[in-house]
């Protein structure tokens, strides 16, 4: 069922030996880890290591996704090192800067060397829950609401419809298929050769929107897999829904 990965997160934060929480994410826009005045997680400590935003978490239809920024104060982007459920090796795997991790439902430490440990608890909603504060980005200055999700990536006409047929189960919330560039000429339509040729050029134009997508976000390589942009265009940004598969 769609809503199966859907479930609540409760996160605590420690910086520097100091801790707040747990608080419940919010549910529709990111929520900001950091030292930053507007950071839903809020750091607990004024240790100036600690980054203004040094990560995200967001939920998707896919489940929690951490956004790991990595940003530092004048030092290189940070890796993470995540600890949880789908995480083989006890003492956890490293993700670099700007790297994506969803998160399935149990417990999972997030932890970063500048002293900073963020604890996520996904589960389903829960009657407590209810005397937990919030947690959630606070609006940017000038700004009457917090605008967290990611603007919407500008593709051409082209590029809209054949990036639609492409992540079309993504739109509709199926299972992928195995062959996701052939499925996509099947949902554009056509005979045998209209359908060969449709193929090559999605294959050819995901790397073009790629581009885009990381251009627009500041990032060199920041995303490159197919499965990357298909949730960067559906789930993060809503660039393309179910009105672009409509006749």
């Amino acid at each position: 069922m769609p809503n199966e990965r859907l479930w609540d997160a409760v996160a605590t934060i420690e910086v520097d030996g100091k801790k707040a929480g747990p608080f419940r994410l919010h549910k529709t826009d990111a929520v900001t880890i950091g030292r930053s005045g507007r950071a839903g997680l809020h750091s607990p400590s004024r240790r100036i290591e600690m980054p203004r935003e040094l990560a995200r978490l967001r939920r998707t239809k896919s489940g929690w996704v951490l956004e790991n920024e990595g940003t530092t104060v004048g030092g290189a982007p940070k890796s993470v090192t995540v600890i949880g459920p789908d995480i083989k090796s006890r003492n956890g795997a490293i993700f670099g800067p700007h790297a994506w991790v969803l998160m399935g439902r149990g417990t999972w430490m997030l932890r970063w060397d500048v002293g900073v440990t963020v604890t996520v608890l996904l589960r389903p909603p829960h009657e407590d829950d209810e005397g937990i504060d919030e947690a959630a980005d606070q609006p940017r200055r000038g700004v009457g609401m917090a605008t967290l999700m990611a603007e919407p990536v500008k593709l051409s006409a082209l590029e809209r419809r054949n990036m639609a047929a492409l992540f079309a189960y993504l739109i509709r919330d199926e299972p992928e298929p195995r062959e996701i560039y052939t499925q996509a000429a099947k949902v554009l339509g056509g005979d045998v050769e209209t359908r060969g040729k449709n193929r090559t050029l999605i294959k050819a134009q995901l790397p073009k929107v790629a581009t885009k997508i990381n251009q627009m976000r500041a990032r060199q390589g920041g995303i490159s897999s197919a499965d990357e942009i298909g949730r960067f265009l559906v789930e993060v940004t809503k660039t393309l829904g179910i009105e672009d598969l409509e006749d």
